[in-house]
């Protein structure tokens, strides 16, 4: 992946790709994304077309979770709440 300051940078694009494009997702989606690859000279423009053109497959994915009980979402919030 490269130096630090090559990882800072992806992460950097990576965030303000997804900023440009989070209204084109699903409310509530939450991702981790893990890159694999430096991102070299790549653009904020390509970096977001690449956050389009995966985009039906994240929504379908989504889609496909199976929706938390309101009993799992309070767990969830508990642990939330009394962790550090």
């Amino acid at each position: 992946m490269g130096n630090a300051v090559q990882r800072n940078r992806a992460k950097r694009l990576a965030r303000e790709a997804f900023r440009c494009v989070r209204s084109q997702f699903p409310a509530g989606l939450a991702l981790v994304v893990i890159v694999r690859q430096g991102l070299g000279a790549r653009s904020l423009a390509e970096v977001v077309s690449e956050w389009q053109s995966c985009r039906a497959r994240i929504a379908r994915r989504f889609a496909e979770l199976p929706v938390p009980s309101t009993e799992d979402q309070g767990r969830a919030a508990l642990a939330t709440k009394n962790s550090c």
